[in-house]
């Protein structure tokens, strides 16, 4: 059993700041720098200042990782779950079983350990992706529903986004020639995740995770907007879209996420998906042309959650 998804992309850090382009957005004088040509205080800088803008409508953000390790008696890693939660939402990042192992109830056994440390942090709804059929069907047995799918991502295959938004506490089912780790080192994570990518190339291609990031800067040098995301299985996600206050309603969302559109475009990609919630961007990516697919309550709590998706092409720029 094998699933990866990723949240969240690492960004390039350089030492140097270098200007790429510049433009206008009515008297502002604009630059935007470009992936590697962040450094990482400036891009610290933005995603704290996108936190602080959530927090003003949900409060402060609790959340935390949760990470489960099953060993085999020699010590050897049988399988592993990890993810996160926050906003109430349980979400899940990697789950992989030892092939020789599976069948046996060692994947459900870590899905309900994970669930159950949730529930015991105050979590009640569960998320995650999938692109494998199987994954979904046995998901589908402990309360978890499809809600949504993206096709052809990876090539091939279609991405299920599944959710339960009622975990139950559930019982444990034993395993007493299996010890479990709620505590796993950085590198015993590092072991799984290492063992989830050799098998996921295998079943689906190797298709690399590419980090892009643009950062808006005003002509006293501010960091006035940005916008981060990836190309990962051939589409476009975008993480984090910000911009200042005092500059919204001129345009710079706009050329932020043009701009990332194109950089997905000229590397051959077709598709691009977010998801946002009402006092967020929901109506601004509507008017961009993307579309729901998904709804999620609650997340974060008090709010609906959109999934959207649109259809990229050279001549939309």
């Amino acid at each position: 059993m094998i699933l990866r998804e990723f949240g969240s992309a690492p960004y390039a850090v350089s030492m140097c700041l270098q200007l790429k382009q510049k433009g206008t957005v009515g008297r502002t004088v604009m630059y935007y720098i470009e992936n590697d040509q962040i450094d990482e205080q400036r891009m610290c800088s933005f995603l704290q200042k996108f936190k602080l803008f959530n927090e003003t409508f949900t409060g402060p953000i609790r959340s935390g990782p949760i990470r489960i390790l099953a060993r085999k008696p020699n010590g050897e890693i049988a399988g592993g779950l990890t993810g996160g939660f926050a906003w109430e939402w349980l979400n899940i990042d990697y789950w992989w079983i030892h092939p020789s192992l599976r069948g046996n109830g060692l994947g459900k056994e870590l899905l309900l350990r994970t669930q159950n440390r949730a529930l015991a942090e105050g979590v009640t709804r569960g998320s995650l992706y999938t692109v494998f059929e199987y994954v979904r069907d046995m998901l589908k047995k402990h309360g978890y529903e499809n809600d949504g799918i993206l096709q052809e991502r990876p090539p091939g295959f279609d991405t299920f986004f599944m959710k339960n938004e009622n975990l139950d506490v559930s019982g444990e089912t034993g395993f007493s020639n299996f010890t479990f780790d709620d505590e796993p080192s950085q590198q015993d994570v590092s072991e799984l995740i290492e063992q989830i990518e050799s098998e996921q190339k295998k079943a689906l291609g190797e298709y690399p995770f590419k980090p892009l990031s643009i950062l808006a800067i005003d002509d006293t040098g501010e960091l006035i907007g940005g916008i981060t995301g990836y190309i990962g299985w051939n589409w476009l996600y975008i993480s984090v879209l910000w911009v200042d206050e005092s500059y919204r309603g001129g345009g710079i969302g706009r050329i932020l996420l043009r701009k990332l559109e194109s950089m997905a475009v000229s590397r051959n990609v077709t598709n691009a998906f977010m998801g946002t919630t009402v006092f967020q961007a929901k109506g601004f990516y509507e008017r961009q042309g993307y579309r729901v697919f998904s709804v999620r309550d609650n997340l974060p709590p008090g709010y609906r959650n959109f999934s959207m998706r649109k259809s990229l092409h050279r001549n939309t720029h």
